[in-house]
């Protein structure tokens, strides 16, 4: 066989492959669904958190079948240089929010029979020139052709975040003091891009609690023992930055003042009203606990007070003093006191008119 024959007999093949009837020959149809970049917002800012996204999607291939081929399909070595008629093509393209293109990715992809072709691309946030993109919105697409067909899907949007949220804490709404280990967080996050996702705390700003979903509220322990204690939290956007610590702090007292009445003692019976009232009140965290007497505001000078205006009703009196700490504990001493401002009666003298002799003396008050 000479060269003219080889070369007749591979234009009777050509010929014979693409004038053969073969519904295969019928163009595909191409759908393309389940687009979805993950995370759809990442922060590629070198941390290994949320670094890069993967874009995915299934490519639907229908209306083809490799087996209604001509028969010689399957066994001939003019299969593989047909094969390029079995290749797909699918393209994604990255866009920024002016339409300008910042990056493209294409592949090929061989396919058998009908079939559901699943790709995807990771996506490090570098532009055509390698280049770290600046924050914002992107957008992206996914097209595929088998032969002549062509599919598109619709533009998704992606976010590229590398800004850190910002927060603040505050413990029982910025009071001071707190006589319960039980406080309550008012907490407050912004991230203008991708948005608060999560929120974690700790008592000394170095082991952090489990990540949490944010929340404007949350229910928190202090540490055991009487003194300052602090409460931290960072913020996590959805792109995986971490806000600055924010912190707070509060005085944790659970234990109340002490409070006694030096002066008057207890059962002492006064003519006169009103009285002097002395005491002194101690308090290991507050130096200067609050005290009243009787419902009367008192000055506490170097831990004692003193109050000359307490009026007595006739009989016995209760007079209580009650200290009360920044912290709302409290603690009492109370005593009684006597008021009597009836004088005695005077003694009456009783003689015998017709001698001088004292017989009879009576008194009485």
């Amino acid at each position: 066989m000479n060269l003219k024959h080889l070369a007749f007999l591979f234009i009777i093949l050509f010929l014979f492959t693409f004038l053969t009837p073969s519904s295969a020959d019928a163009t595909p149809t191409l759908t393309i669904k389940d687009v979805s970049a993950l995370p759809y917002a990442f922060s590629p800012n070198g941390d290994d958190i949320k670094d890069e996204t993967i874009i995915s999607a299934t490519i639907s291939i229908s209306g083809f079948n490799r087996s209604s081929h001509p028969w010689w399909w399957r066994f001939s070595w003019l299969r593989r240089w047909f094969s390029r008629h079995l290749s797909l093509i699918w393209r994604l393209t990255i866009k920024d929010s002016q339409g300008r293109m910042i990056r493209i990715f294409i592949h090929r992809e061989r396919i058998k029979d009908n079939s559901e072709l699943k790709v995807s691309q990771v996506w490090d946030g570098r532009d055509l020139r390698g280049r770290i993109v600046a924050d914002g919105r992107y957008t992206y697409r996914i097209d595929a052709r088998l032969r002549h067909k062509r599919s598109h899907s619709l533009p998704e949007d992606i976010i590229v975040d590398n800004t850190p949220p910002q927060g603040t804490i505050i413990i029982n709404n910025g009071n001071g003091y707190t006589n319960s280990q039980d406080v309550t967080l008012t907490l407050s996050a912004q991230d203008d891009l991708s948005g608060i996702d999560k929120m974690e705390f700790s008592n000394d700003k170095t082991n952090f609690s489990t990540p949490e979903g944010y929340s404007t509220s949350k229910p928190w322990t202090l540490t055991n023992g009487d003194g300052k204690k602090r409460v931290s939290v960072r913020f996590q956007d959805k792109s995986g930055n971490y806000s600055n610590i924010a912190t707070d702090t509060i005085i944790l007292d659970t234990t109340p003042p002490i409070v006694e009445i030096l002066s008057p003692a207890n059962n002492a019976i006064f003519i006169y009203t009103p009285i002097t009232v002395i005491g002194r009140v101690e308090d290991r965290i507050d130096t200067h606990p609050a005290v009243t007497v009787n419902g009367q505001s008192v000055p506490v000078v170097s831990g004692g007070f003193s109050i000359d205006s307490i009026g007595l009703n006739l009989g016995n009196n209760t007079i209580t003093a009650t200290a009360t700490d920044l912290a709302k504990n409290t603690s009492t001493d109370t005593i009684t006191v006597i008021f009597d401002n009836t004088p005695p009666i005077t003694p009456e003298i009783i003689t015998d008119k017709y001698s001088n002799s004292l017989t009879k003396l009576s008194a009485s008050w």
